[in-house]
């Protein structure tokens, strides 16, 4: 169980790293106890992900039957969790990081709980059609570009590698996550498949 003051102290550390400040990883938990309880950060995320859900639904532009999409979401949210750090673990491996794998989890993962807050304003803007759809695309391609180097800030930061290391594992992260995102999206509308297959392709191409 994770107390107030540890939670407390890693989201401070996550908003610090936001600032670009390296001195926000002073702030992390990183023994391997840390790093386990820094998964709390889902649980803490977890009321914001309902909502931006909830507004995805609302706006959905088809019959999505409920069950189904709160079943393969909340499937879709544990491999978020869980898809990277574990692909991380090998990737450090092979760069000879690995002695640097807690520290970098541990703030990552708090990072995430930043990202899910700045991603509620555009999921809202999205859901009740408050700016036109090219505003609202530059919009949403600005929090990307933030989001994707505030990652890369984290893994330079943590692991104390090169541009193009820090790039390749940000890169890394935005493959699995579309991965994660095509899968969702074809398990709530197989007949959809066709569709979450071309998406696929896109990114990664």
């Amino acid at each position: 169980m994770i107390t107030a003051r540890e939670a407390s102290y890693g989201l401070f550390g996550a908003w610090r790293l936001a600032h670009l400040d390296p001195r926000g990883m002073d702030y992390f938990d990183k023994t391997v106890e840390g790093l386990w309880r820094s998964f709390w950060a889902a649980a803490l995320s977890a009321p914001l992900v309902i909502l931006i859900l909830i507004l995805r639904y609302a706006n959905a532009k088809t019959d999505l039957d409920p069950l189904r999409y709160v079943l393969v979401e909340a499937t879709g949210y544990v491999i978020m969790w869980t898809a990277y750090p574990l692909a991380a673990w090998y990737l450090l491996q092979l760069l000879g990081r690995s002695n640097r794998y807690v520290g970098y989890i541990v703030a990552y993962n708090w990072a995430n709980v930043i990202q899910i807050v700045a991603s509620v304003p555009v999921a809202a803007l999205i859901a009740t059609e408050a700016l036109p759809t090219p505003l609202l695309s530059v919009a949403w391609l600005a929090i990307l570009a933030a989001l994707l180097f505030y990652q890369y800030f984290i893994a330079r930061t943590a692991l104390e590698v090169e541009v193009s290391v820090a790039a390749g594992l940000v890169f890394a992260d935005f493959v699995l996550s579309m991965l994660r995102e095509a899968v969702v999206e074809t398990l709530e509308l197989p007949s959809a498949a066709q569709a979450a297959l071309a998406l696929l392709v896109a990114h990664a191409g």
